[in-house]
């Protein structure tokens, strides 16, 4: 299941620990995150009005470490080793501590990942990352074979590349009956009101 966290509430992070969570993707040049109070985030990574939210309400944040400096996560996104029916109550538990949340619940095709989890899917389904292969790619290099332009280990080669990569999600995957499966997707939110001008987020 994913778990995806809109906002810079660092509450979910103990909620995932407790469900075996793991960082989405992890690759050793990419900056690390921890959890910690917003006040104590200096004022220069502040990166959207939400840090000035948390600050107030005395809030833990996600804050990423990189050379440049820390940067104020607006968005967390989390994989949880758990079935989905395990770990949605314990969400909506978790959500009632925060405040009154809009629920919604629906089956989405694995097609319409929201931004971001098609590389975490493709990273963990060689299946589909074999679909997406010989639909859009090996065509194109069979025909470059009877043209003479590559050679059959040129083509096998770049076959194998092709079955290997997890940046590639053609818009018409949809078109794949391995992308038209569902999984069910539970989306929450919470408005929350502050300032003179009770701006709201």
């Amino acid at each position: 299941m994913k778990l995806i966290l809109k906002g810079i509430m660092a509450g979910f992070i103990a909620l995932a620990g407790s469900l075996h969570a793991q960082k989405v993707v992890q690759h050793d040049n990419e900056p690390g995150w921890r959890a910690q109070a917003a006040a104590d985030v200096p004022r220069a990574a502040d990166n959207s009005d939400a840090a000035g939210l948390a600050i107030s309400l005395k809030d833990q944040i996600i804050v990423w470490t990189d050379p440049s400096g820390p940067k104020i996560a607006s968005e967390v996104n989390l994989v949880v080793d758990a079935p989905y029916a395990k770990v949605q109550p314990a969400v909506q538990q978790t959500l009632t501590s925060f405040g009154q949340f809009e629920a919604h619940e629906e089956n989405i095709p694995i097609a319409y990942e929201p931004e971001g989890w098609d590389e975490v899917l493709l990273s963990r389904r060689a299946d589909l990352r074999d679909a997406l292969a010989t639909k859009f790619v090996q065509p194109s290099l069979d025909q470059a074979l009877r043209e003479g332009t590559l050679t059959a280990a040129e083509v096998s080669q770049r076959m194998v590349t092709a079955r290997a990569d997890t940046s590639s999600v053609p818009q018409n995957r949809i078109t794949l009956d391995a992308f038209r499966t569902t999984y069910a997707s539970y989306a929450a939110s919470l408005k929350q009101s502050y300032g003179l001008l009770r701006k709201s987020q």
